[in-house]
């Protein structure tokens, strides 16, 4: 179902794209228009209440057109550089992301079409006219700014200029972490598939779900109410069970449903734009207990052989991310926020440098060990615990720097007219 929020959106967008010149001209760059609804679309689209005060309102629709403006004379400079060329075929991949992410939002081509009263190759001419404009100014930045570096000096400055104005970071974290999956021989995936399987035929028979879920489900948290999960946002469950529950109709079942944890048999309660409510019937799968003893094993002996040794811990978790893809590896500077939960929980009771005993998590259907090595508080950054982030702020106000000197130094040679 298409939420509120984006049906918003793409109202706006469907509007400038039919949008002529009726509603006026508002700014001309060379040969380039800018329309008043251009500005006011950009203004919705970031948020901007329309129903501010006229002068606050003034205010912020002459930043957001001298904001296009810009836009605009970057643009112009770009298509006059025979220097700057695109890549076809990366725009093409941009517009092939973007259009992947949009009809995974509305449900399908068929409604997007529908949403803008356009045929979808309309709707990519526009879109990949707008990415290909973006991607000229972009490479012509590049060519005239180049990569940027910055002295230490140059950071003191800026920390010692900025410091009470930069924003507070949450605690960060630098780890290195060894994953291994727990293998599920197929003998018994399929044995509790089966049972999935006869419980639904049970319920295309007539059965009640929620009597079946009170006698065979294993999840001890639902069973006992029939297997209500109550009401959920997307990013609650197992992205495996979200994938199939949030795209059935109310009191539909799903097949059996396989997530790390076992089956699921999905029954839809209710829905609307934010949430849905189900019922589930769980069935675990065992783990092979042959497997998980020599993984436990495994790791036991890369603890007692790294445990003073970061940098070969180091070395083997690139080596197991290679191996298994997942989520081993060495990262830095991760924000507590972003860490999964399960990895966010150990680290939130490590100590740097020291090093963790395997932890098995049958729920995951992993065993792994994590390596602390920084861990950095909750705070406003400073320059001993926080380098690397100030280092980028001050690469950042470099750019902009520049780049507003770029802007000014092309306007000068750029034809601008400017209409009440």
């Amino acid at each position: 179902m298409l939420t509120n929020k984006y049906i918003y959106i793409l109202f706006l967008v469907q509007f400038a794209i039919m949008q002529d010149a009726i509603d006026g001209i508002v700014a001309t760059i060379e040969d380039k228009i800018i329309l008043k609804s251009d500005v006011v679309l950009n203004m919705q689209l970031s948020g901007v209440q329309l129903s501010q005060n006229s002068y606050t309102l003034e205010r912020v629709y002459n930043d957001f057109l001298n904001k296009m403006i810009d836009d605009h004379v970057l643009l112009v400079a770009a298509e006059n550089d025979t220097n700057v060329v695109v890549d076809n075929n990366m725009v093409d991949a941009r517009l092939n992301e973007y259009m992947e992410n949009i009809i995974k939002e509305v449900g399908s081509k068929e409604e997007l079409s529908k949403v803008f009263n356009k045929s979808i190759r309309e709707i990519e001419y526009y879109y990949r006219q707008q990415i290909y404009d973006s991607m000229l100014r972009e490479i012509y930045i590049y060519n005239s700014i180049g990569d940027l570096d910055v002295s230490r000096r140059e950071i003191e400055i800026f920390y010692s200029t900025y410091q009470d104005s930069l924003p507070v970071t949450p605690a960060q974290y630098n780890f290195g972490i060894i994953e291994v999956p727990i293998s599920v021989t197929i003998e018994e995936d399929n044995r509790v598939k089966d049972i999935q399987l006869n419980l639904l035929n049970k319920i295309k028979a007539g059965t009640n779900f929620s009597e079946l879920a009170k006698q065979f489900s294993e999840d001890p948290g639902t069973a006992s109410s029939g297997g209500d999960q109550g009401y959920y946002k997307k990013g609650t469950l197992f992205p495996e069970f979200e994938s199939v529950a949030f795209n059935l109709k109310i009191n539909e079942v799903s097949n059996p449903v396989r997530t790390p944890i076992g089956y699921h048999l999905i029954q839809m309660i209710d829905k609307n734009d934010e949430q849905i409510h189900t019922k589930h019937i769980l069935h675990l799968v065992d783990k092979n207990q042959n497997n998980k003893q020599t993984i436990l094993t495994e790791l036991n002996n890369i603890y007692d052989q790294t445990i003073n040794d970061p940098g070969m811990f180091d070395s083997l978790a690139v080596f197991y991310s290679e191996k298994y893809n997942n989520n081993s590896g060495v990262y830095k500077n991760i924000p507590e926020t972003q860490l999964p939960k399960d990895i966010q929980a150990i680290l939130l009771n490590s100590e740097e440098y020291i090093l963790n005993q395997p932890t098995v998590d049958i729920k995951q259907s992993k065993i792994s060990i994590i390596y602390p090595y920084a861990i950095k508080p909750t705070g406003k950054p400073n320059m001993k615990s926080h380098w690397e982030e100030i280092e980028l702020y001050t690469k950042n106000k470099k750019q902009t720097d520049l780049l507003i000197k770029l802007i000014q130094k092309l306007k000068h040679k750029t034809f601008i007219k400017y209409y009440n």
